[in-house]
């Protein structure tokens, strides 16, 4: 219960471009959003030092997640892990792995 409390109390933002490079970051929800780049998708995620952390996906990945994709993510029907995979050719690479108990 701690844990989740802290979870809730300390989420912040955080760039795609500073993820622990083959860190399994659990997501613990989704959702639509409209930033000043266009229409992403926020992901609220659990950092290294199990504090929660959200970060805006950039548009190219946002575009493969359908309204259903997000709302099974957060019933928990959908249990994924983002692994950032560090930057190939001045992108960062991302993968989705599922998430592991």
């Amino acid at each position: 219960m701690e844990q989740k409390f802290q979870r809730v109390s300390c989420t912040r933002y955080v760039p795609v471009t500073s993820l622990v490079v083959d860190h399994r970051y659990q997501i613990l929800g989704a959702e639509r959003a409209v930033t000043r780049f266009g229409p992403t998708v926020m992901l609220r995620m659990v950092d290294t030092d199990n504090t929660a952390i959200k970060m805006y996906l950039p548009r190219h990945y946002a575009a493969v997640f359908t309204d259903d994709d997000v709302e099974k993510i957060n019933s928990g029907t959908y249990a994924y892990d983002l692994v950032s995979k560090g930057m190939r050719r001045g992108w960062v690479t991302l993968k989705l792995e599922t998430h592991q108990t």
